[in-house]
Parts: C-alpha cells; sequence; structure tokens
C-alpha cells in the first residue's frame, strides 16, 4: 500500500492508519500487506497516472458542494488516470448532468454515471 506522509484534515495521521489497516487485513483476511511511504510530489504523481498498484491512501476534500467536484473530477471526460480507463457512458451521463442548473433535471444523468461506474469496477 503506497500513501504519502501529509496530514490532512480526512487523515490526521497516516502512518498510524497504514499500520492499522495492515493488521487488519493480516488477522482478518491472513493478507500480508507491504507499506510504502512515498514522497508527496511522486506519489499525487504515480497517482495521477494510474501507476499506483494494489491500495493506496488518497482522500478527495470538496473544493464546492457538487456532484461536478466529485464525480466529474474523478470519472469524467477530462479526469486522470487515477481510476484507470474512462467509459462513455459515464464521461456522457456527467457531462450532460453538468449542463444543466436544476437538481431534478439533472438527477437522472447522475444516477446513470453512479450505475455505470457500478458496471465497470471490476
Amino acid at each position: 500500500m503506497n500513501y504519502r506522509d501529509v496530514v490532512r484534515g480526512y487523515l490526521p495521521d497516516p502512518n498510524v492508519v497504514a499500520q492499522d489497516l495492515q493488521a487488519q487485513l493480516k488477522e482478518n483476511l491472513n493478507i500480508t500487506l507491504n507499506i510504502e511511504v512515498m514522497e508527496s510530489g511522486a506519489f499525487l504523481a504515480a497517482a495521477d497516472a494510474g501507476q499506483l498498484q494494489g491500495l493506496h491512501m488518497l482522500g478527495w476534500g470538496a473544493d464546492y458542494p457538487d456532484q461536478t467536484n466529485f464525480l466529474g473530477y474523478h470519472f469524467g471526460a477530462g479526469a486522470s488516470q487515477q481510476f484507470g480507463d474512462k467509459f462513455e457512458d459515464i464521461t456522457e451521463a456527467l457531462t450532460q448532468g453538468a449542463q444543466l442548473a436544476s437538481d431534478s433535471e439533472r438527477e437522472p444523468f447522475y444516477t446513470a454515471a453512479n450505475n455505470a461506474i457500478r458496471t465497470h469496477v471490476r
């Protein structure tokens, strides 16, 4: 498991969290997890390029409270490779939803995007 040793509001002590995850996986599932702390810039570049294998700890905090700041950023047409390949059923639904103003108009598109994400999870 890769992570950067950077304190965030959602991850106040990454070292402790990594060690706890390691212990839980070993105890409950007999999975041996090797921990690798990476320099922050190298870690973010590798995550953005989709080069991190296995587990990694990287959070996301809202820049503004809207679906486009989460779904569009991570799964939209311009998203990084962090979550792998892009799929047209996801990107198209997100693009269409982002162009509308009211939540009720946007809801079917974000529902479709969420369902498509579930479909493509391997």
